[in-house]
């Protein structure tokens, strides 16, 4: 191995100690014990794609599929595989029909996920009239509302030539994906409301949109349905539709919650105990004291009742009125601490000194009255109190709290962009939802940009465009420590980048012992090359933009130096598949092309596909990343 710069190093070392440190919530849990997994939203509905029952349509142009295979350079290029789980629309042209749920909706949550050829379109109408659009629009650099995930223009033929179009709504950033690759859509709609007389008194919303993990639209109000909508009134709930005449496209894990106007509601004022406590560091035990006011209240309004701000505690106790059986969350977000009973049952415990923090519960509840008890106390340092509940077919909402304010002064974010050379950002990362505290972004000037688990060297993510948005490094006092990527970032493979094991099908490790960090040093253009070491054996890797710049380039320069048995995995999926192009789809979240010789191996298991690559004698190995 090269000789790393151990000054280098040692400022590393020097300005990373604080990151190394294990974060605030990685010791809740007594060692060997399983956490207690939080249940803090109810379940989506899934529409099951064996067959297209849960569907109308007039063609014969859509079926079910288990895979579809594109080939990114092609246009209206893709191919499927018999099977289930995958909703196809074969035909590439505009002679093929929509398609529409059985079902119908008002408001709607929803995630789905799409697949679109090259130069193909299509869309997704809620209300079979108001459309996001799907398109492939990889690598346009300023977005417009017929662009993926824009909501489409409406349309006014009357109007003179060049203003038909108005009311489109371009998206945020563009967070499309290559073609070929699956991307995810979550979308939160609001239905149009309607008087006893018909009469439309609030507009259909876009309440949030997001794109492989952007946001990229909030709160965007439709005055009517878009252009191209195959019905132009507007009613209370309609089918879902897929547009199916513009061509290929492909759709999979449709999952969505509908929503009514129901509601969880007091059936009278609660009464209150209001109580002046000495300093703790808990709930009280409100049998030992005695109350300095007694009233009734018809909110958990702690500011209309405390006298003083510090050391307080308030026990609420009323009725509840359920609108229907079944699944109930409810949820206190409180400083400091609560317990909210239901019929003398602990639902939500949210007990102790803290900031403002939310705990849920999970309860199934019949229809009819129920009790409820909340139980309160501040401390010191500031007060706060809500309630929320989510129930079957009943949105997240407040329960007998006062409304959420959000702030009207907009928070401008941190932003870090490299300048003449690199940016190494020391950070906390999050890869599939779990908090990475040995990490490092690395931003290039070049635009393309990635994170490293400094633990095991797996390569977590990239992404192009803007760096880093640092705002939750510094703002709040720093508590989140997370970097997060400007723009959409592809997330890759975790697992230790080299293992000693018995053979190529054994359980590869997330990382081990033996397996360390050594240092890293930089190259003249200031981009570093890590170098780790497992036993005696040792690996260089290296990173940089590859020459079309929208591209990532690993080298990866392997010594087993006399260990037996080495292997490399450099991607793990649901599935791996070898395109005619050359390329890999990795799981359909990103390409893979290998540039180094020979070909690697790929182990398919029950639920997961592992590219490895055997190392017996020294090794370089070289591939390039697209998405």
């Amino acid at each position: 191995m090269n000789q790393f710069k151990p000054g280098i190093f040692l400022l590393f070392l020097i300005t990373c100690f604080s990151c190394f440190s294990d974060s605030e919530d990685q010791n809740d849990q007594p060692q060997g014990e399983n956490p207690k997994v939080e249940i803090t939203t109810l379940p989506f509905q899934t529409i099951e794609l064996n067959d297209l029952s849960m569907f109308l349509t007039d063609g014969d142009n859509w079926e079910i599929v288990s895979a579809v295979k594109m080939d990114y350079l092609q246009e209206q290029d893709a191919s499927s595989e018999k099977g289930t789980g995958v909703l196809f629309n074969k035909v590439p042209d505009n002679s093929g029909a929509h398609i529409f749920t059985n079902w119908e909706h008002g408001d709607l949550e929803i995630e789905y996920e799409v697949m679109v050829p090259k130069g193909s379109n299509s869309g997704v109408y809620f209300m079979s009239r108001y459309e996001i659009q799907v398109f492939d629009s990889w690598g346009i650099d300023n977005p417009q509302h017929s662009d993926l995930g824009g909501i489409y223009q409406r349309w006014n033929d009357s109007a003179p030539e060049g203003q038909q179009g108005y009311e489109g709504h371009a998206p945020a950033i563009n967070a499309a994906k290559a073609p070929g690759l699956w991307q995810k859509f979550y979308v939160k709609f609001t239905a149009p409301r309607f008087d006893e007389a018909g009469n439309k008194i609030s507009n259909a919303r876009f309440d949030k949109v997001e794109l492989n993990g952007m946001l990229i639209h909030e709160n965007v109000e439709l005055s009517g349905p878009t252009r191209a909508a195959p019905k132009n009134d507007e009613v209370a709930t309609a089918p879902l539709m897929i547009q199916g005449d513009h061509g290929k496209v492909a759709f999979r894990n449709i999952r969505y919650k509908r929503f009514f106007d129901q509601t969880v509601k007091l059936t009278a004022p609660m009464t209150y105990k209001y109580y002046e406590i000495g300093e703790g560091t808990a709930l009280p035990d409100f049998s030992t004291l005695s109350p300095v006011e007694e009233g009734s209240i018809d909110s958990f309004l702690i500011d209309k009742i405390a006298k003083r701000e510090d050391y307080i505690a308030i026990q609420f106790i009323g009725e509840i009125e359920i609108p229907q059986d079944g699944d109930y969350i409810f949820h206190t977000i409180s400083d400091d601490g609560t317990k909210l009973y239901i019929n003398d049952n602990l639902i939500v415990d949210n007990d102790f000194n803290h900031g403002p923090e939310r705990k849920s519960g999970l309860i199934n509840l019949s229809k009819g009255k129920h009790q409820i008890q909340l139980d309160y106390y501040n401390n010191t340092w500031g007060r706060s109190l809500r309630v929320l509940y989510e129930g079957p077919q009943m949105v997240y909402q407040t329960l007998a709290s006062p409304a959420l304010q959000k702030s009207t002064q907009k928070q401008e974010p941190l932003l870090l962009d490299p300048k003449s050379e690199p940016e190494l950002l020391r950070g906390f990362v999050y890869f599939e939802g779990e908090k990475r505290t040995h990490a490092i972004s690395v931003g290039d000037p070049l635009g393309v940009h990635y994170s490293l688990d400094l633990n095991n060297g797996a390569l977590l993510k990239a992404w192009r465009g803007g760096f880093a948005d640092v705002t939750n490094m510094w703002q709040g006092r720093g508590h989140d420590q997370t970097a997060l990527p400007q723009s959409m970032a592809v997330e890759l493979s975790d697992g230790q980048i080299i293992a000693q094991l018995s053979n190529a099908k054994a359980n590869y490790p997330n990382t081990s012992d033996e397996f360390k960090l050594e240092a890293y040093d930089l190259d003249d253009a200031g981009r570093p090359t890590f170098r780790y070491t497992l036993g005696d054996a040792g690996v260089s890797d290296r990173m940089h933009p590859g020459e079309l710049k929208n591209t990532l380039v690993r080298t990866l320069e392997i010594q087993p130096n006399g260990t037996t048995q080495l292997y490399s995995r450099i991607a793990s999926a649901d599935y791996i598949e070898t395109l005619d192009n050359g390329l890999y789809s990795i799981g359909g979240k990103y390409y893979l092309k290998i540039l180094s010789e020979g070909k690697p191996q790929i182990q398919q298991g029950e639920d997961k596909a592992d590219m490895i690559f055997p190392i017996k004698e020294n090794r370089s190995i070289k591939y390039e990343i697209l998405w």
